[in-house]
Parts: structure tokens; sequence; C-alpha cells
């Protein structure tokens, strides 16, 4: 009752690293073995970025040392998912040999869904990729639901500012400009974790809106 999300997050990937321990026979078999990973960060707050990354990182020696071998490291294959753009960067520039990893993006295009390589120009922070995707649904480029990234450049804007998200907040900040109402829907009320809303979602052409709103302020 008492954790957050981020929290839960964390104590579940604690507990996957404990598991694989218990379904091996051998330290030996990691190298037989792929790891699946999804998306360790959910939620968390950032320096768990650093520490999650360190951990995967270091995952064949805290096997070895579990088990207590003194031989060769082990080289499982580990596949890890993700959203988050600068856990992303973390793996490629950090926790990974470049040269025997493969780094892709989910492209989700009108046109169907498809893996591609990411290109440094497409490496951006997280508040840049959030932008760019709201910028690509207004434009009818994907076909995505972009609340959470809209509640990222919210949050954003408004940490620039000091003050919490929130619809009193972007009047603030945008002063004398109106803020468009549906926009202050998705300020006031779209979070996915909130076990208390009981309102209907935010429907795709209110989020359109909201999205065009932000990009235009």
């Amino acid at each position: 009752d008492i954790i957050s999300q981020g929290e839960r997050t964390v104590i579940a990937f604690a507990y996957f690293v404990s598991q694989v321990i218990q379904s091996l026979d051998s330290y030996e078999s990691l190298n037989n073995t792929t790891l699946v990973i999804d998306d360790p960060i959910s939620s968390t707050s950032y320096n768990y970025l650093h520490g999650i990354g360190s951990v995967i990182k270091n995952l064949s020696k805290y096997y070895k040392a579990a088990f207590q071998f003194l031989g060769n490291n082990a080289n499982p294959q580990i596949i890890i998912t993700t959203h988050n753009i600068q856990f992303y960067n973390i793996l490629h520039s950090n926790v990974f040999n470049k040269s025997k990893c493969n780094f892709y993006l989910l492209s989700s295009k009108i046109e169907g869904i498809r893996l591609k390589r990411v290109t440094n120009s497409k490496k951006l922070s997280e508040y840049m990729t959030s932008l760019s995707r709201l910028k690509e649904y207004v434009e009818d480029k994907i076909e995505v639901n972009v609340g959470n990234d809209l509640r990222k450049v919210l949050e954003t804007i408004c940490s620039f500012h000091f003050v919490e998200l929130g619809p009193d907040a972007l009047e603030k900040i945008f002063h004398p400009q109106e803020v468009n109402p549906s926009l202050k829907l998705v300020a006031d009320d779209h979070v996915h974790t909130d076990f208390n809303n009981y309102e209907d979602p935010i429907d795709s052409e209110s989020l359109r809106l909201a999205c065009k709103e932000v990009l235009s302020l």
C-alpha cells in the first residue's frame, strides 16, 4: 500500500534476477540461456536507470559468485525492451559491448510495425523523443496512444518553471494565452496509474487537440 509503482518495478526486477539462479542447474548453463527483460525501469525515478543498468552489466559476475564458480565467465543472450530513450542510451554506451550487440527501435508506422536500427540522430533525450512523437502523431505518421509522451512533455516544461503539473500551472506558464480544455484535462487527470480515476480515458480527438496545443505553445 505504501510503495510506488516504480519501487514495485525494482522489486520485481530483483525477484527476476534471483529467480534465474533458481532455474539454473549450473553456472555454465548460462551460456545456453536467453534472458528477456521487459522495461525494468518502468515508472522508476532517474537514479534507478543507472543502478539497474549496472546490475544488467554485471549479471554474469553476480551469478558466478552465487555459484562460487572459478572458471571463465558465462555469456547468456540478453534481450531488453524499453520505451525510455535515456535507459536505451545507457545500455548502448555503457552496459553492452557494441560490437556484439544489436539495437533496434520498434517503428509503428501506418503501413505496419517493423524493427529498424537506431541512428545517432534518433537517440534524443526522453523529452525530445516524446516531443517528436507528439509531432508525428499530429501529422498522422504514427497511430499509437501518446498520452504518456504528452504528459512527459508537460511535466518537463513544468519542471523548468519549478511548479507541479496541473491546469493552473499551464495557465501560469503560458499566460496570457488561453490553454485548450483538452490540454487541461491531460494535465489534471491523465495518469495511467491512478486507481481512483473512474472517468473514461481521454478520446483520440481530444488527445490530438491537446498535442496540437502543446506544439503550438
